[in-house]
């Protein structure tokens, strides 16, 4: 079906529902169909159009306010009853448009209705179309934070356990992932640490090491933080791509800064 007029059509005034009833009828007939009118005191709708695969009743309203929804819902009450349902569709018709609750109504009857809306003004017909429901929200992106040296000794493991803390301090659940084998970060912190919040849930650190890390496990962890081995080769390579930012406390030496310079 269309969705407007030829534009060689000229626009007019409509004075009247007559008036305004044989020019939806002009309409439709621009665009294919054969137009009936509906019987004297027919209930329900006002027209009838068909072509060779549809036949539907059209209501027609030259309301100078804009269409509320219990007319609408009357509609499509109409065509839900055994003098209705010959009808494969029913388009209702305004001149003056559609309240905001009458287009609410229209879109909560989905792509399924029988009902179809639309306003014909200048000979241009503007359909309420269905909103498809929005998409879900994309899920919250893990920041990955690297804490890196090829060198033991120089606090690697206490800048990643403080930095953990700090974090949940500002309402984080952080996992914290040990992927030195020394296994440090386990004995400094144990199997985690809960912070309680007076009036709200409160925030974790949960402690993992290589073998039982998953991001998977830590759906309610937004932030993760690895305690990298000092061996790079010992780090595995899809953690270490993951980083968003890499923490290396070293000495500016160059010895110091070679594999690091690598991650």
């Amino acid at each position: 079906m269309s969705s407007s007029s030829p534009p060689s059509q000229p626009q007019r005034t409509i004075k009247d529902f007559e008036d305004f009833e044989l020019y939806v009828q002009d309409y439709f007939r621009r665009n294919g169909f054969k137009v009936e009118k509906a019987k004297t005191n027919q209930k329900g709708y006002d027209l009838v159009i068909k072509n060779d695969n549809q036949l539907i009743a059209v209501q027609v309203k030259w309301w100078t306010k804009k269409m509320s929804t219990p007319t609408l819902l009357q509609f499509e009450s109409f065509l839900e009853t055994e003098e209705g349902k010959p009808f494969d569709k029913g388009i209702f018709i305004t001149l003056s448009g559609y309240s905001r609750q009458a287009v609410a109504l229209i879109r909560s009857w989905g792509d399924k209705s029988k009902v179809i809306c639309g306003t014909l003004q200048n000979n241009k017909m503007t359909w309420v179309t269905i909103q498809p429901p929005p998409p879900p929200p994309p899920p919250p992106q893990k920041v990955y934070f690297g804490v890196f040296t090829c060198k033991g000794g120089v606090g690697k493991t206490t800048v990643a356990a403080h930095l953990s803390g700090a974090l949940v301090l500002q309402g984080y659940d952080i996992a914290l992932v040990d992927l030195d084998p020394e296994g440090n970060l386990s004995r400094l912190v144990g199997d985690g640490l809960y912070l309680a919040n007076p009036g709200r849930v409160g925030n974790t650190i949960e402690v993992f090491d290589q073998n039982s890390w998953h991001e998977d496990a830590v759906k309610n962890c937004n932030v993760i933080v690895c305690d990298c081995s000092p061996a790079l080769e010992r780090n595995p390579d899809e953690v270490l791509q993951r980083f968003d930012s890499c923490i290396i406390p070293t000495t500016l030496k160059p010895f110091g800064m070679n594999k690091p310079a690598q991650v």
